[in-house]
């Protein structure tokens, strides 16, 4: 039977009543200490923030960039013909491999945007640098661009981030460590269903 081992409630002052916490990652930065040392990122896909959570300290903050934000060319999805308007700012969200550490990246994009960004976690899991405002020198944009909305994402151990994109109705792949995001070099379609793989909101490696 499932048992509920903590509970956290984040403060009123970091979410809206738009707010909607989506895709949560979890980055565990010590095992030996039974995972005292965890944070968690979870996407506010409508208030275009991250809230970053400290279970060690049982505390949280909120973490906002213009990256985060949706693109309004973006806009419109279509999908087997069929059009429809959402203005879905950050979704999808992946931990770079943990051998990284201690430079480990959370990658994310807007899911009506055509762009990735990534940030070090070391910066997230700093409170201090978000006390006023987000030091915006501290969040990088992957040269190249989806051709259309991505939701979900999720990495592999090797750096390789799956994806689904929303009007090609397809899964695709972008190797982190090689080329620009969306090259031939870089990049691939490893999946196309016009039926099973429409809007693929949730992708697990």
């Amino acid at each position: 039977m499932d048992t509920l081992i903590h509970k956290y409630e984040i403060p009123s002052s970091q979410v809206e009543i738009r707010s909607t916490l989506v895709t949560p990652v979890v980055e565990v930065l010590n095992k030996n200490f039974q995972c005292q040392d965890t944070f968690a990122y979870l996407a506010d896909c409508q208030t275009y923030s991250i809230i970053v959570y400290d279970l060690k300290r049982d505390t949280s903050w909120k973490v906002s960039d213009k990256t985060m934000y949706p693109h309004p060319d973006y806009g419109t999805y279509t999908i087997q013909g069929e059009s429809f308007e959402l203005m879905d700012g950050i979704l999808g969200m992946s931990l770079s491999p943990a051998s990284d550490a201690p430079l480990r990246k959370l990658f994310f994009h807007a899911m009506s945007s055509p762009a990735e960004h990534w940030v070090y976690t070391h910066h997230l899991r700093n409170q201090s640098l978000f006390t006023d405002s987000t030091p915006p020198e501290i969040f990088t944009t992957l040269k190249g661009r989806r051709r259309t909305q991505a939701p979900a994402e999720a990495m592999d151990s090797n750096g390789i981030i799956y994806f689904g994109l929303v009007s090609d109705v397809q899964i695709a792949c972008f190797n982190t460590r090689l080329g620009d995001y969306g090259s031939y070099t870089s990049s691939d379609v490893i999946a196309d269903n016009p039926v099973t793989l429409q809007f693929a909101s949730g992708v697990k490696v």
